[in-house]
């Protein structure tokens, strides 16, 4: 665990430097589209407005769809992936997974808290960035197509993580659960599952949190036993990363 702390305060101290190096150096273009990675660079501080022309274009690879994640997608492109702040319920309705959709960000806010940037509406009270009202969507958010599965990051070992990995698709293609056999994804607590964190842990001893939301739909489903594939989302709160998986990507492993 000492050594995956490291390897994070490493990660977060290097994601501050390239952030206020990336805000000081690069211009803010007056429209047309940007990367997800340079519209994240634009968040120097706690939160950053939004007053230029400026559109992203990706993927949904995360939702509601399976109960993962509440009120947010997570949405990525070539350069790296964000996750955007919406109020509203079965958003993967609207914002199916795998569907490819672009944002106008104009009017809207970036918030960062360590190493995570999100993007919503601005802020009324002591959160980084509002919701976005569904009722709003269509404003700032437009459905082009259906897109396949984007390729992922693929890591071999916890160690291996970067920079560049943070509010992305990363898969550990020969990790095992550390409570493996030891009950349900999720415990629970006067009779309703509740959200957990259990830790994976790779070849080399090296552990990473996952957290698993009590109202997902694998809850009460038993931990996998053995060398597994997981895939999931990196994020950030509390001080700590940890683990998100997405569309229940969790496969025996076949190393």
């Amino acid at each position: 665990m000492y050594k995956l702390r490291t390897i994070l305060l490493a990660l977060t101290i290097t994601l501050g430097l390239t952030a206020c190096d990336k805000g000081l150096s690069v211009p803010v273009p007056k429209s047309g589209e940007v990367s997800i990675a340079y519209l994240k660079s634009l968040c120097t501080h706690r939160t950053a407005e939004i007053h230029s022309d400026i559109t992203i274009s990706g993927v949904v690879v995360a939702n509601d769809w399976l109960g993962e994640y509440y009120k947010s997608i997570v949405v990525v492109d070539d350069s790296g992936g964000i996750q955007v702040a919406i109020d509203g319920y079965n958003i993967y309705r609207q914002l199916p997974i795998f569907s490819r959709i672009t944002i106008f960000c104009n009017g809207m806010t970036l918030g960062r808290i360590g190493g995570k940037v999100e993007l919503g509406a601005r802020p009324t009270a002591d959160f980084i960035v509002d919701n976005i009202p569904s009722d709003m969507l269509h404003r700032y958010i437009r459905i082009d197509d259906t897109a396949a599965e984007p390729e992922c990051v693929r890591r071999g070992t916890i160690g291996e993580m970067s920079v560049t990995d943070i509010t992305t698709v990363v898969q550990f293609d020969d990790v095992r659960i550390v409570d493996s056999g030891r009950g349900t994804w999720c415990e629970m607590i006067d009779g309703e599952f509740v959200d957990t964190i259990r830790e994976v842990v790779d070849t080399e001893g090296v552990t990473l949190p996952i957290r698993i939301r009590g109202r997902c739909d694998y809850a009460g489903e038993a931990i996998p036993v053995g060398r597994i594939c997981i895939k999931g989302v990196v994020d950030y709160a509390g001080g700590e990363y940890f683990l998100r998986i997405i569309n229940y990507g969790v496969t025996p492993s076949d190393m």
